[in-house]
């Protein structure tokens, strides 16, 4: 449960105002700062809800082809945006 605090912890402090302005405003912290700890949080916070939600994830998830699609949606939405 501890691991979970210390996910929500950082989610928290990367969503606040100033860290957002921070870290997008410069594209090296964003891409070296923000998504990578944005990544352990979420790896912080699964199990919590794995275990809380394990029917979801089960039902959901089984064959790993929501996260195949979700994937493939999101290049899809960024290659319309396109070279111009």
């Amino acid at each position: 449960m501890k691991q979970f605090y210390v996910g929500l912890f950082v989610l928290v402090g990367l969503a606040t105002p100033p860290a957002i302005h921070l870290l997008e405003s410069i594209m090296i912290f964003h891409m070296h700062m923000q998504m990578p700890f944005l990544m352990i949080s979420g790896f912080l916070m699964a199990p919590f809800f794995i275990e809380k939600f394990p029917r979801f994830f089960e039902k959901w998830n089984g064959n790993g082809v929501p996260g195949i699609l979700l994937f493939v949606v999101i290049n899809l939405l960024d290659d319309s945006k396109g070279d111009g």
